[in-house]
């Protein structure tokens, strides 16, 4: 059998020649071939999406999972590494990186990244594996899952967070475990662009401790059971959908009508397209009363059930959903065409009732014309 002359092809040919292969392969082929991986420096792979994974499996024993998934264009083409106490079983010869620091152990689509010693490599080892894999690829996005705390661990004090500083989305759900102090959170808030959704399910170690955080960074975020949120922060923010939901003992619960107030003023969540409050009780008939007290609120029973209300904004004449439930409540932007089909169908309806008894009137005075000439 004869072997390709892959590397008498000029540097072109040589790229398309490696992208007809598995991106796991090549992936693989440069731990193993110093001219693979300088050449893959130049003429990088793609990937879609690199995430980051952090909890713990509880099988028989409690196990930290620390790993990383690369997704390409591909749907089934996708490759993990594993740098905790879950390792995978090899099937192909090992592999290293860092000068031999790490071993590198395959099996199809998984990687296990281990010490020399054959230990779990952990936190370095992802950072150094992470930092080897940017060198041969353009990541085109990033997103990080933390579900569960991992011993000694604090996401928001992560590499993963200086080595990019935008993020499709961040779920992190570690609120019955663990704590963080304000000034991670709002180091977070103030350097990290979340382009898609932001989930946080966190607790502070002093829940009233923050004071000014921006969360106009973030396209859309949802906070289960929020304690540390500042109510000036939640009025300034800017993102386009947002869900928060306040447990009850929250020290953070902002005026519900102030709410109302903020948006139909313009004062308050001005890029919001999709909002939803959750508290631990309302007034229901008191807080419709307030609402229907403002300027420019419209009962619509045909279109919405008896807790709704249309309310328009002050600032740019934008109409909105608004509804007030037991303990919820929402607002959300109306499509423009609505409102104006809406109040022109309104119109057409008054032109054709007007027009109805312009006729009535007409055929009254015909009528008593035909009488006058019947009596004369």
């Amino acid at each position: 059998m004869s072997l390709f002359p892959l590397w008498r092809l000029p540097a072109l040919a040589r790229a398309n020649v490696l992208r007809q292969l598995d991106p796991v392969d090549i992936i693989y082929f440069s731990m193993s071939s110093r001219k693979v991986r300088w050449f893959l420096t130049s003429f990088k792979l793609y990937s879609t999406k690199l995430t980051f994974l952090f909890y713990t499996s509880q099988a028989n024993v409690t196990l930290d999972v620390i790993k990383m998934r690369l997704d390409f264009v591909v749907p089934d083409h996708y490759a993990e590494f594993h740098f905790g106490d879950s390792i995978c079983k090899k099937r192909f010869p090992n592999a290293k990186i860092s000068e031999g620091k790490y071993l590198v152990l395959r099996n199809k689509y998984s990687f296990s990244t281990m010490n020399a010693d054959s230990t779990p490599s952990k936190m370095e080892g992802m950072k150094e594996m992470c930092s080897y894999l940017l060198s041969i690829m353009f990541v085109n996005s990033f997103a990080v899952v933390n579900t569960a705390p991992i011993q000694n661990f604090n996401v928001f004090n992560c590499f993963v967070f200086d080595i990019a500083k935008r993020f499709l989305s961040v779920t992190i759900m570690t609120k019955e475990h663990k704590l963080y102090k304000a000034e991670d959170v709002e180091a977070f808030f103030k350097n990290i662009v979340v382009t898609g959704k932001l989930y946080l399910d966190i607790r502070l170690e002093e829940p009233g401790s923050l004071t000014n955080i921006s969360l106009n960074h973030t396209e859309e975020i949802f906070i289960p059971s929020c304690l540390w949120l500042p109510v000036e922060s939640l009025m300034r923010m800017k993102n386009k959908k947002c869900i928060i939901e306040y447990p009850v003992g929250s020290s953070v619960i902002p005026d519900l009508l102030d709410v109302v107030k903020g948006w139909q003023n313009g004062e308050a969540f001005e890029n919001i397209e999709e909002m939803k409050l959750c508290y631990p009780e309302i007034d229901q008939n008191r807080a419709l009363d307030q609402v229907d007290l403002l300027d420019n609120v419209i009962r619509t029973y045909k279109r919405w059930p008896e807790s709704s209300r249309e309310i328009k904004r002050k600032t740019d004449g934008r109409w909105a959903h608004l509804y007030i439930m037991e303990k919820e409540l929402g607002i959300k932007i109306l499509p423009a065409n609505i409102r104006e089909r809406k109040i022109s169908s309104s119109d057409s309806e008054a032109e054709n009732a007007a027009d109805v008894e312009e006729e009535d009137d007409f055929e009254d005075e015909e009528d008593i014309e035909d009488e006058e000439d019947i009596e004369a």
